[in-house]
């Protein structure tokens, strides 16, 4: 099994890389952090550039009205789209259009893998009564929902589409992640567009958060060696003393660890393995905790400017703990990892 990417691979990354750079840089995340709380967090040209490039049905076979790639290529895209913080509900409607794929729709398929059909995520908010399926009820937070033309309800395994002209007004809530708007939901019976339950769009999911929290992992690493190398105290740079340069090789071993089992969960999972639901778990548990590990690291390798706002380092560790609870948090998935089939 061949955990790294090959050239066709390394082309749409360096794609991808290069069209948020141009469109959707740190600066321009920043700025809509401060913008108001219905503002559309991805503009209506970069979301049409994301569907240009293909990126919404990037591992949805030909036949589905995909690429037919896989989630191969879709969790490299996901670390991209982590290690530059990238806003919006990007990576739900990738997982509304595998729903729409499953459920047979090819008309939903082509409507949100097109330039203007964004889906909002939302899972249950301390409600163990929340269920999905035919009919959606319970208190859910919901991201992104500005701007969203759809909202992807999330129980557990069960996945429903629903119209986002059909909730009932939501409530906008404060988050630690002002790059994320979120809002409460209280749906009481609501009627998908589809509907099913599918376990490996589940794994699929947790995989492709895994992957964001990398990405996410990498920049702050990235950030902590470039300072560490420019920074200077007592006339030499800060990366010579072995507390930070320690920090800085641990940040990467994190990284390391991170990225080689969010990708090897993936092609467990496009190998249809029994074993996916623990490598997704565990992929889930490891990449996300190198998120905010890292992420925390940097904020202290850049000493009391760390702490400010000017510096970004606290943009990472916000997102980081975003991405810790989506999909499950960490006990959830350490829970798992007792229950389900391990490998061999």
């Amino acid at each position: 099994m061949d955990l790294l990417p090959d050239v066709e691979e390394r082309q749409i990354v360096d794609a991808i890389g290069a069209f948020l750079d141009d469109r959707l840089p740190l600066d321009r995340v920043r700025a809509h952090n401060d913008e108001p709380g219905d503002a559309r967090p991805v503009s209506r040209a970069a979301w049409a550039g994301f569907a240009e490039l293909g990126l919404f049905g990037l591992g949805l076979s030909e036949e589905a009205g995909g690429a037919g790639y896989g989630i191969a290529e879709e969790l490299l895209v996901a670390r991209e789209l982590g290690r530059r913080l990238t806003p919006g509900p990007v990576v739900s409607t990738v997982l509304a259009a595998h729903l729409a794929a499953a459920a047979g729709n090819t008309a939903l398929v082509a409507e949100l893998t097109g330039d203007d059909a964004p889906a909002a995520l939302a899972e249950p908010f301390r409600d163990p009564r929340a269920r999905g399926g035919a009919a959606v009820s319970g208190r859910f937070l919901v991201s992104d929902r500005p701007g969203a033309r759809y909202v992807l309800a999330v129980v557990e395994s069960d996945f429903a589409l629903l119209r986002a002209a059909d909730l009932p007004p939501t409530t906008l809530v404060q988050g630690l992640d002002r790059g994320v708007r979120l809002t409460l939901a209280d749906l009481d019976g609501a009627r998908p567009v589809v509907h099913g339950r599918y376990p490996a769009l589940r794994w699929r999911a947790e995989v492709l958060t895994a992957a964001t929290s990398c990405g996410v992992a990498e920049a702050a690493r990235d950030r902590s060696v470039a300072y560490a190398g420019t920074r200077r105290q007592f006339g030499r740079p800060i990366g010579a003393f072995q507390a930070v340069a320690h920090r800085c090789a641990e940040m990467g071993v994190r990284c390391e660890s991170a990225t080689a089992q969010t990708i090897y969960a993936g092609l467990v999972l496009a190998e249809g393995r029994e074993d996916a639901a623990f490598q997704a778990a565990a992929a889930k548990l490891v990449a996300t905790a190198a998120a905010v590990d890292n992420a925390a690291d940097d904020v202290q390798n850049h000493g009391g400017m760390g702490f400010t706002d000017e510096s970004g380092a606290h943009l990472f560790l916000r997102r980081a703990r975003l991405l810790e609870h989506r999909f499950g948090a960490g006990p959830v998935h350490a829970g798992r990892l007792l229950t389900e089939p391990a490998p061999g």
